[in-house]
Parts: structure tokens; sequence; C-alpha cells
């Protein structure tokens, strides 16, 4: 092998006799659309998870140079939860698609190296169904060792919305558009009706989302910052 590498047509006439499509890469490419390009009736830029924002045509581009894991599409609308402590991938990948990246306030991390908190810790004695999309937020370490260690506290108000307070008496609301500033009656407003303190017969957590967030704005009590 080593003579036919040290003459270039020997080279060539090996790699003639392989299926170069078979050493190619394989991929895994996470790429989000809005609904109207998935359905092709708007056009529309996709970000592609460690590229950033691309055009469809640049997406279709990058899709042709590598062979690519195609999974199917996740929809996130669902909930899934199960009987156990860990959070398994199927929670962790839908969690990651919602959030983006770790949900304490004005958090950096992006990727998704991080830890899979429980906003409600978990009670090996309690009720089935408390790992899943409705209990889990992305946290890196330091933030994880603050809630778990600092008093700061944390309550999963949305399937991507999260509510802070801080030691220090602040209030933070963290989902898919940032970090926004609360006051202590607006926090008070948002998990009121949380897990940890509803009648077992709570309503679906989408439907008390809504009526929080109608709540607030009504009363033009829902402060938006950068």
């Amino acid at each position: 092998m080593s003579r036919a590498i040290a003459v270039p047509g020997r080279v060539l006439d090996l790699l003639g006799r392989v299926d170069l499509t078979r050493l190619a890469p394989t991929a895994t490419v996470y790429v989000h659309l809005h609904q109207g390009a998935v359905e092709g009736t708007t056009g529309g830029v996709a970000r592609v998870e460690g590229l950033g924002p691309l055009l469809l045509e640049q997406v279709r581009r990058l899709l042709g140079h590598a062979n690519v894991a195609l999974k199917p599409v996740v929809d996130l609308a669902d909930r899934v939860s199960v009987n156990a402590y860990e959070h398994p991938e199927t929670v962790k990948e839908r969690v990651h698609l919602r959030t983006l990246g770790e949900v304490f306030p004005y958090g950096r991390a992006t990727g998704r190296s991080v830890d899979m908190d429980h906003p409600v810790p978990y009670d090996p004695l309690g009720p089935p169904g408390q790992t899943g999309d409705d209990n889990a937020g992305p946290l890196s370490r330091t933030p994880h060792r603050a809630k778990t260690h600092l008093g700061y506290r944390v309550t999963q108000t949305g399937l991507s919305e999260y509510v802070w307070s801080t030691p220090h008496g602040l209030h933070r609301l963290v989902d898919e558009h940032g970090t926004h500033p609360l006051t202590a009656t607006d926090a008070e407003l948002l998990t009121e009706d949380s897990p940890e303190t509803a009648d077992p017969e709570w309503d679906p957590l989408w439907d008390q989302v809504v009526d929080r967030l109608v709540k607030l704005h009504k009363a033009g009590r829902l402060a938006r910052g950068a």
C-alpha cells in the first residue's frame, strides 16, 4: 500500500475502484424552518444549528455535500413524559428545540452540552410522569448549582417559559425571545397556577399559560425588556 501511495497514477487507479460516497462523513443537521417554508407557501431564511441563518438555497447546497441522517419532523405542540428521573434523549431534544439553549436569565449557553434540570424537584414517591416536556429546563453547570444551592427559584409556566426569582427579590421571565424583567406582582400572577400549588385537576398547561398572559396583557403589566 505504501508503494501505491508513492505513485500518483497508482493512487488514482486505486481510488477509481473505491466507492467514495461510502467514505463521506455522516451528518445530522438540525434545520429550523417556518411552517410556510416547509409547505412551500413562503420563502424565507432557515436556521441551521451550529451555522446560523441560511437561505433555503444554501441549505439545499449544504445537504448536497454530505450523507445526511434525516430525522422525522418533531411536533413541538405535543408533550411527552416518562416515569423516571433521567430525561430521555427524546425529551431532551424536544426541550432543546423549543428553548434553543439554557433557560437561566440572560444565559448564553446555546449548545446541547447542558444539564437538564427538573424545575419541580423530582419526587421518587410522587406521581408518574414527573419527567417530561413540562418539567424540564436546560441549564449550564453554574446556573444549575445556583438553583440547587444558592436560593434561586424557577417555575416553568409554559413549554418554553420560565419565571425566575433570585434571593435578592428580582424576577425574570425567560422564553424563546429572551429574558424579560418582571415585577413581583407579575411573577406571582404568572406562577399562581403552577403545578406545585395547583389543584390536581388543573387544566391543560397551555390553557393556563394563555389565561395568565391574557390577564397580564389586560392589566398592561407584562414588562418586556432586552
